[in-house]
């Protein structure tokens, strides 16, 4: 996941953001949850 702040972009793995968001959320520019894509994984080709 990524936080946009004033500051610069911080990176956190799914577990790490969401124990951070209740700090981070109302000073985030831009809050990118991109985990929706980690549970359904492109096909494999045989």
């Amino acid at each position: 996941m990524r936080v946009v702040l004033d500051a610069g972009d911080l990176l956190f793995c799914a577990h790490h953001a969401k124990a951070y968001e209740p700090k981070l959320r109302d000073s985030a520019l831009q809050w990118v949850d991109e985990t929706a894509g980690l549970a359904d994984p492109a096909p494999v080709e045989p």
